[in-house]
């Protein structure tokens, strides 16, 4: 009915005002589409049609975060695996001062053994929390899929890619919150 920009407004108006959307927190209404903002993703630099939450689910996962008091995050890294992947990656920005890491693992965040066995490292000895995400566009890294001793060490993201795990991870260690305090809130996020 009308270039893309002045569509919006009347139906993004039209949503904030119907009771249906109530409760529901930020709601991003572009394209004809209500999406929650909270799994909403840019998927394309170059295309008005971009963005969008691929079939996330409802809202079911919220926490609070005290900011007030804080002036920085802390660094938190998102390290990509892939085949024959070196570990040493890892143990460099452990070295250069991180203070938590997100794996963005093959499929649904899944890494290598030699990896795998490096986090169990870097966790028991620096106590940084390691949270396992993954890199396609729909998928969950479910808790139960990391088993055995990783189970002790590593954070599965739930439905968070790897930028919105890194984003709480940083948010969590802000609030000086514990490795199992962090585990509890991406348990969270794997339930919603």
């Amino acid at each position: 009915m009308s270039a893309d920009g002045p569509m919006h407004l009347p139906q993004g108006v039209t949503v904030a005002a119907d009771k249906n959307s109530k409760h529901r927190e930020a709601l991003v209404v572009l394209n004809d589409r209500v999406v929650s903002a909270f799994f909403v993703t840019k998927q394309n630099a170059n295309t008005m049609d971009t963005f969008k939450a691929y079939e996330q689910g409802s809202i079911g996962f919220i926490h609070v975060v005290d900011v007030s008091n804080v002036d920085a995050m802390p660094r938190v890294d998102i390290l990509y695996a892939y085949e024959d992947m070196q570990i040493d990656s890892i143990y460099s920005a452990v070295k250069n001062g991180v203070k938590g890491v997100v794996v963005a693992g093959e499929g649904a965040g899944c890494v290598s053994t030699e990896l795998a066995s490096a986090c169990n490292d870097i966790v028991a000895k620096h106590n940084i929390p390691i949270v396992l995400s993954h890199r396609t566009v729909n998928v969950e890294v479910p808790t139960a899929g990391i088993t055995g001793e990783n189970a002790k060490t590593q954070i599965a993201s739930g439905m968070f890619n790897p930028q919105q795990s890194r984003i709480l991870l940083g948010l969590l260690l802000a609030e000086k919150k514990g490795l199992e305090e962090i585990r509890q809130v991406f348990l969270k996020a794997a339930a919603a």
